[in-house]
């Protein structure tokens, strides 16, 4: 769940990460201005998906803080943070609203049918497909999370 909003939002901080954000930004578009090899744009291309997760990321925390609450300090906290932000607000606005949850699916736009995860993209099935991947990567992360608690319980047996 998102944290509550403090009394006042911490714009210096705000400021700090929309800084970063926009600096990301400006990195992410000035590097295609300035190459024209094909090499050097594969290599770019690259690069630009990790250069584009950080101006959103950045960009997140900038919203949590303006909206009063503390700057999450890992990039999970951020991530879980942002994706509430989206998927518990009063607006239906696929994707960014759409969201796995322990008993479904939130704000999907249409039912949701299972999808072989080999499937290729189409308008008939991406949902079916984008659905597909959060299920899978939530089922992931709390199988991490099972193995991890485990491995604290026994590791606290064999010390007593």
């Amino acid at each position: 769940m998102t944290p509550p909003p403090s009394a006042l939002p911490d714009r210096d901080q705000a400021r700090a990460s929309l800084s970063n954000a926009w600096g990301t930004e400006l990195l992410l578009a000035f590097g295609h201005l300035m190459t024209r090899d094909d090499d050097l744009v594969r290599l770019m291309n690259n690069w630009a998906v990790v250069q584009a997760y950080y101006a959103a990321y950045h960009a997140a925390q900038a919203m949590i803080v303006a909206l009063g609450r503390p700057r999450p300090e890992s990039h999970p906290k951020t991530q879980t943070q942002f994706a509430n932000l989206w998927a518990e607000r009063d607006l239906f606005l696929p994707p960014w609203s759409f969201a796995a949850c322990h008993d479904g699916w939130m704000n999907a736009p249409r039912a949701i049918e299972d999808i072989h995860v080999w499937s290729g993209c189409d308008g008939n099935n991406c949902w079916d497909l984008a659905a597909k991947v959060m299920r899978t990567t939530r089922v992931e992360k709390l199988q991490a999370g099972e193995r991890k608690a485990r491995d604290q319980k026994r590791r606290k047996a064999q010390s007593a």
